[in-house]
């Protein structure tokens, strides 16, 4: 896959492997990109493919305290993706374990609908 990446492909990414992973990658309610088990948020799944060497493992996604500096780490300098990572991470922070995934696919979607892309089809 090119870097980097464009919306819809980033989209993709994390609405693909979110859903069928099934669960909030969080560490005391705090987003984790990639947790030893495996487990990766929104963004995480976005990072694993622009830079599958990097393991982010030692960073927990905290919006407006160091998420941007983990996103220009891993090549997101451009403002507008960045935001738009934000969202796709939010999306991924802000429904409750209980029923996690249909609240996550509800969240994404209204990303989809703000940014014009299409949703993926996952079984």
């Amino acid at each position: 896959m090119k870097f980097p990446l464009t919306k819809q492909e980033a989209f993709d990414a994390a609405y693909i492997g979110v859903v069928n992973q099934g669960y909030r990658n969080v560490d005391n309610g705090i987003c984790v990109y990639n947790s030893a088990n495996g487990g990766k948020c929104a963004a995480g799944f976005v990072f694993a493919i622009t830079n599958p060497s990097e393991n982010p493992d030692s960073f927990k996604a905290t919006l407006g305290i160091d998420a941007r500096a983990v996103m220009i780490r891993f090549g997101y300098e451009d403002k507008d993706m960045s935001k738009f990572l934000c969202e796709i991470q939010t999306a991924h922070d802000y429904p409750t374990d209980e029923c996690f995934v249909h609240n996550f696919k509800v969240e994404m979607h209204r990303v989809a609908l703000k940014h014009k892309l299409n949703t993926p089809e996952v079984a």
